[in-house]
């Protein structure tokens, strides 16, 4: 990161001015706020992606000058999930920056841990000071905005055994992944390569399959299923896992845009 500072002449003001680049883009010049000359290296940082075990995300602010020990806040000025507004304190939390003397670069972070899985925050941040001044707005270039949102980190846990006497009618060895420090599991290729199924334990051992694309019908495109057991009572529970056994018992419905293939119940072994 190549950092330059522009002076004006004394005659217009003593006012500094910041440029910040990297080898693929150059960022746009910046006012002052509170006398730092605060700025992003760049007007967005496009989509992110975190770990569901460790959702932060750390983010770098720069200064116009490196004189003086200086703290100060970022703050929201736009929060949305499913382009819905929402309040930035219920998805995620910003903590604050904090310059070194003689340091032009801090960092703060963006913790998203609140955010539901399956969900993709978008923020747009700006900086303010240690005494809550409003920031200086020099074409919008000391706010960033960028999209957020939380993925498991896969581990390998086996081989399981899965058994579909009344769809498919035959069985068959798969390779499971489990999300490290989450109760969710994934089949890789289940029914078809490249088409992965993922599902949730719950602490009262019902098993939950979300509606998701599964396999590929030679006339109707892309097939869907999710959990059918007690349809209506249980929004996508498959059935019950058994501890003792290591047996999921899954119910599941088969869906395209034409209708339904019915539902039919399987069962998968875990390692």
């Amino acid at each position: 990161m190549k950092i330059n500072k522009i002076f004006l002449s004394l005659a217009f003001a003593a006012v500094a001015l910041f440029t910040a680049c990297n080898t693929d883009q150059e960022g746009a010049v910046y006012s002052a706020t509170g006398n730092q000359g605060l700025a992003f290296s760049a007007p967005s940082l496009g989509s992110i992606r975190v770990p569901a075990n460790d959702p932060i995300y750390t983010i770098t602010v720069y200064r116009g000058n490196k004189s003086g020990a200086f703290t100060g806040k970022v703050v929201p000025l736009l929060a949305q999930v499913g382009g819905e507004d929402v309040n930035a304190s219920d998805v995620c939390a910003i903590s604050d920056f904090a310059f070194a003397d003689g340091s032009n670069s801090a960092t703060f972070t963006v913790n998203v841990d609140k955010l539901p899985m399956g969900k993709t925050l978008d923020l747009k941040l700006a900086c303010t000071d240690s005494l809550n001044l409003s920031p200086t707005y020099h074409e919008g270039m000391n706010e960033v905005s960028f999209s957020i949102s939380k993925e498991y980190s896969w581990v390998a846990l086996g081989k399981g055994h899965y058994s579909s006497p009344e769809w498919w009618e035959e069985e068959f060895d798969v390779d499971i992944m489990k999300a490290d420090g989450y109760p969710v599991y994934k089949i890789l290729s289940l029914f078809e390569e490249g088409y992965d199924i993922e599902f949730e334990i719950t602490p009262e051992n019902y098993v939950i399959v979300h509606k998701q694309a599964s396999w590929v019908h030679s006339s109707y495109g892309v097939v869907s299923l999710q959990g059918y057991y007690k349809a209506g009572d249980y929004v996508d529970v498959a059935g019950l896992y058994h501890p003792d056994t290591k047996v999921c018992d899954m119910t599941l419905v088969h869906t395209v845009s034409a209708g339904s293939f019915g539902n039919f119940t399987d069962t998968l072994t875990l390692p």
